[in-house]
């Protein structure tokens, strides 16, 4: 837990292959000691390692053991959920679940699941944790095409992120606004959101992050005939 923890901000930064290449190494015991975790409802392990996990899942695209494991932690945490010290840990886990649930085809489910972690975390207070299901619940709901809803949550997600200082957060909601933009014909207002992702993506040196920017502005600047 404490090495997937340590982690956590090279993978959200300039360190991403390297964190990759030393968390794919030890992948079965950071498994072990995730089941093991969620075997004994360890509300203070499964928070410690979640981050760090969840990353790993995402940017190798392991979507499926992702939503495994993180149902797991969300299953095995759920009776403490009106814990105020295991709920926020549990909100968390469910959120993640969530996204894995969106990228297996399950989108409405997805959907559902993440609104009941922000729901959650909203009563308990958990702003710093209200962040992933805000801008990830956005996406959600831009791939159903529910664009007013992706915009709300993102948009909210992107304040709260100004407030915090949590550059990284506020990049991902700056991106997805960016896309729904796109998606909707939005150009310039795509390109606006796309540039404001990339210069935060940039100073934290988030490469992979940056992926997402430079492609949007990349299918603006095509279908706008920049080329």
């Amino acid at each position: 837990a404490d090495m997937l923890a340590a982690q956590v901000p090279e993978l959200r930064g300039s360190g991403q292959r390297a964190a990759l290449a030393l968390l794919t190494a030890e992948m079965p015991q950071l498994r072990a000691a995730w089941q093991t975790a969620c075997a004994a409802a360890d509300a203070s392990t499964i928070g410690r390692a979640a981050d760090g996990l969840f990353h790993c899942y995402d940017m190798l695209s392991w979507f499926q053991e992702g939503a495994t494991a993180f149902a797991a932690a969300a299953d095995a945490l759920a009776p403490q959920q009106g814990d105020p010290a295991a709920g926020p840990v549990w909100a968390h886990a469910l959120a993640r679940q969530g996204w894995f649930t969106f990228h297996i085809g399950q989108q409405r489910e997805a959907q559902a699941v993440m609104q009941r972690a922000l729901n959650a975390l909203r009563a308990l207070g958990a702003r710093a944790e209200m962040l992933f299901p805000l801008s990830y619940g956005g996406a959600v709901s831009a791939y159903l095409g529910e664009y007013a809803t992706t915009e709300a949550l993102c948009h909210e997600a992107l304040a709260l992120g100004q407030e915090l200082g949590d550059r990284y957060n506020q990049a991902i909601a700056c991106n997805i606004l960016g896309q729904a933009a796109y998606d909707q014909g939005q150009y310039a207002t795509a390109q606006g959101w796309s540039q404001q992702s990339l210069a935060l993506e940039q100073q934290l040196g988030n490469r992979w992050s940056m992926a997402y920017s430079l492609t949007n502005l990349g299918k603006v600047a095509y279908i706008t005939g920049e080329y």
